[in-house]
């Protein structure tokens, strides 16, 4: 027995080595973290010309012809195709990146109508008051042009009950700081700490197994086979024994107080999976990303991709829009050959390149991009597919109003909004119905955000306005039917059955916060079928594929990792990671890495480790905002 226990180490010990090996073994292209590329932060740029010749730079051929060729084109300008740009530019490839929309950016774009502007997917983010890996990582991408505004220490305020029962509304805010979060719930449950406190050790325990989940996506597919066969999975890392368990399941075994698992889970739409098919890791990985501090981007979401473009041209990189790719074209072989992109008034564009990264999610890219033929030849792609699902769609209620944040008394801060401390049977309830009975019925959770509060340079950009942004989910079947109608000309019966839910999701919103409702200037509601639209998410969702238990098992989350079984072509985004601003960048940088075959992680706490955390701006001779385009030349080529 002893005998046979040593043998067994052994083999453990070699198969360790083995995946090791397998992980590191490939040749390493260039670093793009050798260098520290923040620089003194410039002017804000409010200029909407100067800003529209970054962000919507329209694709013609001949811009093609005349930068081109490309090492790498990237399909989707979100954060996890950006992301992967920036970074493939500092490591000296020359990148295309083609939007389908009018302008870059994905989820963190900004628009403007009726005199005011509204975002449309960035909310808050947490971990940028601190030396973080995601402060740091965004540092890096934007050069340290990217400011933030910080958002109240009550980040999210839970408003639980109706307004039209007796019971009414309890407010609980929910409070950055792991003492203060802690303390603050105990005021509402006093007789509750023990199991706040286990919950908040949870939330911790999680983010330290968050790096063994990662490195799962740096190793060989074999090397992983070898680690489960060995039973090596949890002794690894308990990232999995963690998050393929449900987040209601671990909220039974912390407490029997129903009402605290309601408070402990009020965040569930943040990505879109109630509790009882959501993963625990999920929950942790959100909440403490929100324990850390939350911000908001000075000017708004759009400096994001304002700030991270001229980093890609920089390299000689291109970001289009308007250029929605139809097809990954193939060689003979199998491999990549390119890109076909469709013209307005019909034809096309082909775009010859040997790697390709989409960003476009894992289920349109092989079901809408790709021949039939790869998932017909691949019958593991077929079984991913099959273990994954689309996430929930939603509403978007855009509000302009007529007064200023102050005047109205927004706060800093999101609302989240629940009926009752049952989620599980709300949210059922409420997907479970026809579009005419929902269009009526009281949403399972307003989430209900202020823009204009949080964002610093609002108030001189805007005075005397204000905005508020209200999300609901839905289902795509309720509108589905006028899908291939076009945006903002479709049917009379569209356009009933969206302001039925309109005036439902506003009359909730004000019977919650009553001094918004004679201060409306401008109302505008977008469906399941406008997301589908300027996302290109085949079902209108915002989460990518969702995040319930099952995408968090060892082999279908191992499995969702950049490399693709097609030769050149790579995934990103928030699929290979997990959904949401920091997931998709991480994702990106994930993607980035497994093209240049190097551990970016690495990479990037070896940079952080070399200069001073406490440094937050970096003096040149002469700031971005007065450099001659000579200068701006001479620094752009001493960064590279």
């Amino acid at each position: 027995m002893e005998l046979l226990a040593v043998l067994l180490a052994l083999v453990a010990i070699a198969g360790g080595f083995i995946i090791f090996w397998t992980a590191t073994k490939k040749k390493p292209g260039r670093n793009p973290f050798a260098t520290d590329f923040r620089r003194e932060p410039a002017a804000h740029v409010a200029d909407h010309r100067v800003r529209d010749a970054v962000l919507k730079n329209g694709f013609t051929a001949a811009k093609v012809q005349e930068n081109g060729p490309f090492d790498v084109i990237i399909i989707g300008s979100g954060m996890g195709g950006l992301t992967t740009a920036v970074l493939l530019a500092r490591a000296g490839k020359k990148v295309l990146v083609l939007e389908q929309h009018d302008q870059a950016g994905g989820c963190c774009h900004t628009f403007y109508e009726k005199g005011y502007e509204f975002d449309t997917g960035i909310h808050y983010i947490g971990e940028i008051r601190n030396n973080t890996l995601v402060r740091f990582m965004l540092q890096q991408l934007t050069g340290g042009q990217l400011l933030w505004t910080d958002m109240d220490k009550a980040f999210d305020i839970i408003l639980l009950g109706s307004p039209d029962i007796k019971e009414g509304v309890e407010k609980i805010p929910m409070v950055s700081g792991k003492e203060d979060f802690i303390n603050n719930l105990v005021q509402h449950f006093p007789d509750e700490r023990a199991a706040i406190v286990k919950f908040v050790n949870l939330l911790q325990q999680h983010r330290r197994a968050v790096p063994g989940g990662m490195t799962t996506k740096l190793l060989s597919p074999w090397s992983l086979r070898l680690m489960k066969m060995l039973g090596l999975v949890d002794r690894f890392t308990p990232y999995f024994k963690m998050s393929k368990r449900s987040l209601q399941e671990v909220m039974d075994e912390i407490t029997s107080n129903d009402k605290l698992k309601a408070v402990l889970s009020y965040c569930y739409g943040d990505y879109g999976t109630p509790p009882n098919e959501a993963s625990f890791g999920m929950h942790c990985t959100l909440l403490t990303h929100f324990l850390y501090g939350v911000s908001y981007p000075r000017g708004g979401p759009s400096e994001i991709a304002f700030h991270m473009i001229p980093e890609i041209e920089r390299g000689g990189g291109q970001v289009m829009v308007r250029a929605k790719v139809d097809e990954i074209l193939l060689s003979p072989s199998g491999s990549v050959s390119g890109v076909r992109v469709s013209k307005g008034g019909g034809g096309a564009v082909d775009i010859p390149c040997k790697t390709v990264i989409s960003t476009a999610g894992v289920f349109n890219t092989f079901e809408q991009l790709l021949p039939d033929s790869v998932q017909a030849g691949n019958p593991h792609v077929d079984k991913l597919l099959n273990k994954l699902r689309h996430s929930c769609t939603c509403f978007s209620l855009f509000v302009g109003l007529k007064k200023s944040s102050a005047d109205l008394q927004l706060p800093a801060a999101s609302y989240w909004c629940l009926p009752s401390i049952d989620l599980n049977k709300d949210f059922k309830a409420y997907m479970e119905m026809d579009a005419i009975e929902a269009s009526t019925a009281v949403p399972p959770v307003l989430f209900i955000s202020f823009p204009s509060a949080k964002d610093s340079t609002w108030d001189e950009r805007f005075p005397g306005k204000s905005n508020a942004l209200v999300i609901v989910p839905g289902m795509y079947d309720w509108f589905a039917e006028w899908e291939d109608e076009r945006v903002m000309k479709r049917s009379a019966e569209y356009s009933e059955l969206k302001a039925a839910f309109q005036e439902t999701i506003w009359k909730r919103t004000c019977a919650l916060l009553p001094q918004l409702e004679d201060a409306v200037d401008y109302l505008d509601l977008g469906t399941p079928v406008t997301n589908k639209h300027y996302l290109n998410s085949p079902q209108g969702e915002i989460y990518a594929a969702d995040h319930d238990t099952g995408r968090f098992d060892f082999d279908t989350f191992s499995q969702l990792r950049p490399e693709t079984c097609v030769p050149g072509l790579f995934l990103s985004g928030q699929d290979v990671l997990t959904c949401g601003f920091a997931g998709a960048m991480f994702g990106g940088a994930l993607s980035a890495g497994a093209v240049l075959n190097r551990n970016l992680m690495a990479d990037m706490i070896a940079l952080r480790a070399a200069v001073s955390p406490t440094q937050s701006s970096f003096p040149m001779p002469t700031t971005a905002a007065t450099m001659t385009a000579a200068t701006k030349d001479k620094v752009a080529k001493k960064n590279e």
